[in-house]
């Protein structure tokens, strides 16, 4: 098993960050390594924890998901067993696509997605409406500068 990263496993991270559809015949062709070799590595990144996920990285302006926001919460009750009720009430709501504990006044960060200022409004009384809430801050986005890709190497 793979304790720590090499030359190869680092290149097949970053390719796949770039472009998860690439598949292992051209990673190999990049690499001048195997096919089998290949897939035998991103198999064990995925077993190690390495890869967590392939996912596709849509464009929410084009399905009509205008709407980029955070919300900044303060719990009444910070402790393991209020903040678990919080989350399983929280993540149930449409819309709210992270969910961050955060160390300030302000506990939780809640990073929203949706259609439009109405559908955000809405969010926002249904978040105040749940138990344990104390104090929310909301911030629309106006204009994304530098999206999150993924990690540096």
């Amino acid at each position: 098993m793979i304790d720590t990263l090499n030359k190869t496993d680092i290149i097949i991270l970053k390719l796949l960050q770039d472009d998860s559809s690439l598949s292992n015949k051209q990673i190999a062709g990049i690499l001048n390594k195997s096919s089998t070799t290949v897939s035998n590595r991103i198999k064990l990144l995925k077993a190690k924890g390495f890869i967590v996920k392939t996912i596709a990285i849509l464009d929410p302006f084009k399905l009509n998901q205008k709407i980029h926001g955070y919300l900044y919460l303060a719990l009444k009750d910070a402790t393991e067993k209020a903040a678990g009720r919080f989350k399983e009430e929280v993540t149930q709501i449409k819309g709210i696509r992270e969910y961050t504990k955060i160390g300030s006044r302000l506990n939780v960060k809640l990073k929203v997605i949706t259609q439009d200022m109405s559908s955000f409004a809405s969010i926002i009384q249904k978040i105040t409406n749940l138990e344990g809430v104390k104090d929310l801050e909301s911030y629309v986005v106006y204009e994304t500068i530098i999206m999150d890709s993924g990690i540096s190497f």
